[in-house]
């Protein structure tokens, strides 16, 4: 069995991590008092398996929930596996169970109009959430729907730019065809032979050489 003092100081800590703060508390007589911002919860912990005791801790919590406290039963867990949780939902009762290790709620005190709210709010807070999920992926969905317009302007513009240059290309190649098909003389360069004096035979100056008024001159002479 766990120690009195271990085991509430267990319900509180898990109450506690629900949201409720503890305002009394009796180790002798079993119960502790907590609160949240709205409500007043009533736990009342089972340590002897006897008849007689869980009976009477079962009438307790039922004039709590009655009086429209939220109503918490703490106990063994072999104690629920003898007489089960039935009565326990049929009158609103909640029931947190341990054991040497542990304690967790089997049974919600929830009042029903009270947990129909709360499941409804908590639907709202979902919707809320998925709102702004999908806003920001719909957001996401246009930037890129974005970027991928930009990219098949970039491709549109490389395939006009490809046929551009092709169009340039095959332009070139016909004119060199044309060009070849005219018939265009080639152009041939003369090379003057060196002009040697008539008389001497020797070399002409470098001032003279490739003078036509030497070919006139010797055209007279001659």
């Amino acid at each position: 069995m766990v120690p009195r003092r271990i085991l509430f100081t267990r319900l509180i800590d898990f109450m506690a991590s629900q949201g409720y703060r503890v305002v009394d508390e009796s180790i002798g007589e079993g119960f502790i008092r907590f609160r949240d911002s709205s409500r007043e919860v009533v736990l009342r912990v089972v340590e002897d398996t006897s008849r007689d005791e869980v009976l009477s801790t079962v009438i307790q919590a039922a004039f709590d929930a009655a009086s429209g406290k939220a109503a918490y039963v703490a106990m063994p867990i072999e104690l629920v596996s003898k007489i089960g949780d039935h009565a326990f939902r049929i009158h609103r009762i909640g029931v947190l169970v341990y054991d040497s290790h542990s304690v967790f709620e089997l049974v919600s005190g929830e009042p029903r109009g009270k947990a129909k709210q709360a499941a409804i709010n908590k639907e709202d807070r979902n919707d809320e959430r998925f709102a702004v999920m999908l806003e920001s992926l719909s957001a996401r969905l246009t930037r890129l729907e974005e970027a991928m317009a930009r990219l098949a302007l970039l491709d549109e513009l490389r395939t006009r730019l490809d046929i551009l240059e092709g169009m340039v290309l095959s332009q070139k190649t016909r004119k060199a065809v044309e060009e070849e098909r005219s018939g265009k003389p080639a152009q041939v360069e003369v090379v003057k032979e060196p002009v040697e004096h008539a008389e001497t035979g020797r070399e002409l100056p470098s001032f003279l050489r490739e003078n036509p008024w030497l070919d006139i001159l010797s055209g007279k002479s001659s």
